[in-house]
């Protein structure tokens, strides 16, 4: 869309609310007008944007996203990160974290591209990693081979090719050694992520240090949750100022479980995520992923011969749509768990939310999620 507009009879999502009817005033991509119609006395006047009644909301984030399109960021591809990035653009997704299982040629090759296309690094806050220092026996759809012992040098070596790039990093806190780690993911501006892992709740709760810890896709890939033997899945039950991802493609977390973390979980520290891998916003079928044939369809994305589910086939407006037809939250609050929360895990004020004076990045949308305009993207 122009850089300069005036949206008019916008639905439009903020943190706290939703305004009916409203106008958004853009100037050289800059917001500097929000509120109820004919609110802006703007000169000279502006090219008007009619939504008639359709969704205004800031860009959705994808934090944890392993590919899409065909694009998956572990692969050892020339410019995937760029192909990965302009898919997911096209579709309103307005920044993207690409989410690796480590392996060191692709991190070194997605940290190479984004210091050489700046460009890339208006719409991507930076890398997150699952892994190394992993517990083998909830590897999901991690390789073996990827997997290895914490290790202060070599977590030193893994951040110094990621560039300063890294902003995530998924660890198991029972893993001997990896009390050693949190200081220096904190040191280089890491956030601690727990996560592939077999810790009691005990020993998740005892891994915390204070500062802002993530849980990586909540129930999937860690110890679980029953009455009697409480593992890694309950840290955000029990801690409530612990972030967490949570999977709303209806396969990773089920329908019933996720209505359950919608009335006892806090809002204020969920992340929704998809977990998409190469075939995300593409038709169902066999695609290859890290060297093995997977089977996108109803059921996720699987490796074919195993049947072990590695990622989602959805992106996040469908996530937003399943839980909008699951749960009784209103939209604004599911929305910010894919702009506000996530920047506030991110300490990024400045993405995730349209505010005054600020650069517009913004999509419409209608009823059935479907994005039909979109400001900031270029």
């Amino acid at each position: 869309m122009a850089d300069s507009c005036r949206i008019i009879n916008a639905r439009l999502l903020q943190q706290d609310r939703e305004i009916q009817g409203a106008e958004v005033i853009v100037d050289q991509g800059i917001i500097t007008s929000i509120g109820p119609p004919n609110a802006s006395t703007e000169t000279p006047p502006l090219p008007t944007v009619d939504l008639a009644g359709q969704w205004l909301a800031a860009a959705p984030i994808e934090i944890h996203i392993h590919g899409a399109g065909t694009f998956g960021f572990e692969t050892d591809t020339p410019d995937i990160l760029e192909n990965g990035v302009r898919f997911l653009l096209d579709r309103g997704i307005g920044w993207v974290m690409p989410t690796l299982a480590f392996s060191e040629p692709p991190l070194r090759r997605i940290a190479a591209e984004l210091d050489a296309k700046p460009w890339l690094r208006r719409f991507v806050p930076g890398i997150y990693l699952e892994g190394p220092f992993i517990n083998p026996k909830k590897r999901g759809g991690i390789q073996p081979e990827m997997i290895e012992p914490p290790n202060p040098e070599r977590l030193e070596q893994i951040l110094e090719m990621g560039r300063g790039h890294v902003r995530m990093m998924t660890f198991a806190p029972e893993i001997p050694g990896t009390a050693q780690l949190v200081p220096i993911l904190r040191r280089h501006g890491v956030i601690p992520c727990l996560g592939h892992s077999l810790a009691s709740a005990a020993e998740s709760v005892a891994a915390l240090d204070g500062g802002p810890f993530n849980t990586t896709h909540l129930f999937n890939a860690m110890s679980g949750l029953s009455h009697k033997d409480i593992g890694m899945a309950a840290l955000p039950f029990l801690e409530k100022e612990v972030y967490f991802e949570l999977n709303g493609d209806r396969v990773h977390v089920t329908p019933e479980m996720l209505q359950l973390c919608s009335t006892t979980l806090s809002p204020a520290r969920r992340i929704l995520i998809t977990d998409a891998v190469i075939s995300a916003g593409l038709n169902y079928g066999n695609y290859h992923y890290f060297g093995h044939t997977v089977e996108s369809g109803t059921n996720g994305v699987r490796y074919t011969q195993s049947g072990t589910l590695i990622g989602s086939n959805r992106l996040i407006f469908d996530v937003i749509r399943n839980m909008q037809a699951l749960t009784s939250e209103p939209l604004f609050q599911l929305w910010n768990s894919v702009t506000t929360v996530p920047s506030e895990l991110l300490q990024l004020p400045e993405i995730g939310a349209i505010q005054l004076n600020q650069p517009a990045r913004m999509v419409a949308f209608d009823n059935d999620f479907r994005v039909t305009h979109k400001w900031g993207f270029v």
